[in-house]
């Protein structure tokens, strides 16, 4: 019986496909499927071009620090704005019925107004942290006294 098993050839339009899939995330059996290549050759082709995951990001982190200098140039920020466009963006999620949007706006204003406080007055002290300290110390003790030493 001189049967040959068909061989697979895939163009570069369809591997350039692959590799934006794969960078992108997708799971390497779900490119498989999906575009009909192997997986070993998939995972092969991947490591020796050097379009794996790990390369990717080690090629972002290469590119991370001029980002970092890009950012601390960059002129100071009107802390009264951004409260404003926080407050703006939750007030139009509530429009469109959005609660779950509405919810984050307001959350991130709350938290932004207390850095700014706490930024400003460097003697601030939350009214409410001794009752946030005595809560976890009874949790622990209650925690404690359900698991005995043993």
């Amino acid at each position: 019986m001189d049967h040959y098993r068909m061989r697979k050839y895939r163009g570069p339009d369809t591997w350039r496909r692959v590799r934006e899939a794969y960078v992108a995330g997708e799971s390497g059996p779900s490119l498989a499927r999906r575009f009909d290549v192997g997986l070993h050759n998939l995972r092969k082709k991947a490591s020796r071009e050097g379009w794996t995951r790990a390369a990717v990001a080690a090629g972002l982190d290469r590119e991370l620090p001029d980002a970092v200098e890009a950012v601390a140039g960059a002129a100071p920020v009107d802390r009264h704005a951004a409260l404003e466009a926080c407050l703006d963006h939750a007030a139009a999620a509530m429009a469109r019925g959005d609660g779950q949007k509405a919810l984050a706006g307001l959350k991130a204003a709350l938290a932004f107004t207390d850095l700014t406080r706490r930024l400003d007055d460097p003697g601030f002290v939350d009214p409410q942290e001794p009752g946030r300290q005595a809560a976890l110390a009874f949790l622990r003790a209650e925690a404690l006294r359900d698991y005995p030493e043993g």
